[in-house]
């Protein structure tokens, strides 16, 4: 019996080990971050979607910020809510259906890009609902993400399952997250 726990817990290590916040954040410790990652929900998501891609990312920048700056939990909570200026939240504009050529959010995202980070060893730019970039976009912001500078993580959340352009999909690596209840445990 004790070897059938064993085994057990070893499973648990496994698919621990393969949720993208570990992933990242192992990456993130050595420094290894790769420049662009297509974050997509779990399979049989049902319900807000959006929210547990938002949850999500806190709970992954409040990891970089406790281990980086050595805060605890609640501390770099607060601090994330005060504002990064080496995390970047892109989301489409209120009210519109798909991210416009012309609109704020493209604009931070090539801003964002612009320099390098700051106060933390690499940038992480979150682009929310990653599946309303209509082709215009996605050409306009292909050239930055295929010459992407150094110290800058690209995040496309996406609340689909569905492939996003090709041309975005083959520069991209893609992580799934586990339904929230796994998601956010320790």
């Amino acid at each position: 019996m004790v070897a059938t726990q064993s085994n057990s817990n070893d499973a648990a290590q496994n698919v621990a080990d393969r949720r993208p916040e570990v992933i990242l954040g192992n990456l993130w410790r050595q420094e290894k971050l790769g420049p662009f990652y297509i974050i997509r929900p779990p399979i049989l998501a049902s319900g807000d979607i959006l929210s547990l891609l938002e949850d999500w990312l806190n709970h992954f920048l409040i990891e970089i910020l406790c281990q980086h700056k050595g805060l605890n939990p609640q501390e770099a909570a607060q601090l994330l809510e005060v504002g990064v200026s080496d995390f970047y939240l892109i989301k489409k504009d209120e009210g519109d259906r798909e991210y416009k050529v012309n609109s704020q959010a493209v604009s931070d995202f090539i801003k964002a890009h612009a320099y390098p980070p700051l106060e933390l060893p690499t940038k992480i730019i979150a682009v929310f609902q990653a599946e309303d970039l209509n082709l215009q976009v996605a050409n306009k912001w292909l050239k930055t993400l295929e010459e992407p500078q150094e110290g800058i993580t690209t995040l496309f959340l996406t609340t689909s399952n569905t492939p996003l352009l090709s041309t975005l999909e083959s520069r991209a690596i893609t992580l799934r997250i586990a339904p929230k209840e796994e998601n956010l445990e320790q």
